[in-house]
């Protein structure tokens, strides 16, 4: 069962804070986000991860400089929830970091379709015209009906 929302993922070394901004955003604008550091639950994280991934209608994918280079190992994160996604045909949104450049070519093959997608180029400077954009554009304005706007009348809220 697909829930409404959205699944971040972010590389932490690189991409934490920026993964975390994103979240209080969509969090705030009544998107549902996911991020595993706050939401995830006890016992394998694994199987946790992949079915957040499965259940949710759109996920994100914070791109910082050098996030895509582990990829070629068959056991990184990254690389796992990516192939689940684009497995799953998921809304896939790429958010790039200041500094992050695309590769000439994305391998491994399984995450290929990555370079396919329309990205958000993210702007510290400009983070909340960033966020509409994501919203309005990408999770709004989606053939997906998780996604189609509806406000509350009396309070205004987002409702998903």
């Amino acid at each position: 069962m697909t829930k409404p929302g959205v699944f971040i993922s972010y590389r932490r070394t690189e991409g934490a804070a920026m993964a975390r901004l994103v979240y209080n955003t969509l969090k705030k604008r009544g998107l549902n986000p996911f991020l595993d550091v706050i939401d995830l639950g006890g016992g394998k994280f694994g199987p946790q991860l992949l079915r957040e991934i499965k259940n949710r209608a759109a996920f994100v994918l914070i791109l910082t400089p050098g996030s895509l280079e582990r990829c070629v190992r068959k056991d990184d994160w990254l690389r796992q929830e990516l192939v689940h996604a684009i497995g799953h045909n998921k809304k896939v949104i790429p958010i790039t970091a200041p500094g992050f450049q695309w590769p000439p070519q994305v391998h491994p093959k399984e995450i290929a379709p990555l370079a396919q997608f329309q990205a958000v180029a993210y702007s510290h400077e400009h983070h909340e015209e960033s966020m509409k954009k994501l919203e309005t554009n990408y999770l709004l304005n989606s053939a997906h009906p998780d996604f189609q706007e509806n406000r509350h009348r009396s309070t205004g809220r987002l409702c998903l």
